[in-house]
């Protein structure tokens, strides 16, 4: 998966958060950035589901959340 390194001041909790591993992007496994960008990409201007895991109370869980493009 990818580690999210950076997120824009205006993301909220239901966002992407910082530190979060995105594991899928439209149910399509992403490892590499190429990967993420393209299929982001293929997506087009539509929103995409992103599947992530993050730590919540230190446990390890994962988690839907929405990219607006």
């Amino acid at each position: 998966g990818l580690i999210v390194m950076q997120v824009p001041d205006s993301s909220d909790e239901n966002g992407l958060q910082l530190y979060d591993i995105i594991e899928e992007v439209g149910r399509t496994k992403v490892q590499t950035p190429e990967e993420f960008s393209r299929r982001l990409t293929q997506i087009g201007n539509d929103s995409a589901i992103v599947k992530v895991s993050r730590v919540i109370q230190g446990k390890t869980v994962s988690r839907l959340v929405i990219l607006n493009q």
